[in-house]
C-alpha cells in the first residue's frame, strides 16, 4: 500500500494520497490520476472540468472564483460536488460515500477541505 501511496502522490500535482485520507478519515488507495478511493468513500480531481449544479448550487467565497457545490445520490451514493475556477482554470472536486449516514453538511465540509487544497495550488 506504501507503494500505491508514493505513485498517487507523484500523479495528482494538487493531493497526494494522506491528504485525501486525511478528508476522508480512512485510509485511501490511488486508482488514478487524482483519484482515490476507500472502503466507503471516494475523492476526485478533475482539472478542466465543469459541473452544472443549476438551481442546487450553493455559492462559496474564498474557494478561487465562482466556487459552487451542490450533491445528489446516484446508484446508492451520496455525492459532493464543487466547481471552481482560479484565474483561467476550471476544476471540479467530488467525493461520494456509501455511507448513508453521512450528512450534507458533513460532505460539503470535506469538498471544501479538498477544494481549498486545489484552489491553493492554482494560485
Amino acid at each position: 500500500m506504501l507503494a500505491a501511496a508514493a505513485a498517487g502522490a507523484q500523479t495528482c500535482p494538487w493531493m497526494n494520497a494522506e491528504t485525501a485520507a486525511g478528508i476522508l478519515g480512512q485510509p485511501v488507495q490511488p486508482k488514478s490520476v487524482c483519484d482515490f478511493r476507500s472502503a466507503t468513500a471516494s475523492l476526485r480531481i478533475e482539472m478542466g472540468a465543469t459541473h452544472s449544479c443549476g438551481a442546487r448550487a450553493t455559492l462559496l467565497k474564498g474557494i478561487g472564483n465562482e466556487a459552487v457545490a451542490c450533491n445528489e445520490e446516484r446508484h446508492g451514493q451520496r455525492l459532493e460536488f464543487l466547481a471552481g475556477r482560479v484565474r483561467d482554470r476550471t476544476f471540479v472536486v467530488e467525493i461520494s460515500t456509501k455511507d448513508r449516514s453521512a450528512t450534507p453538511a458533513a460532505l460539503l465540509e470535506k469538498v471544501r477541505r479538498a477544494a481549498e487544497q486545489v484552489a491553493g495550488g492554482l494560485f
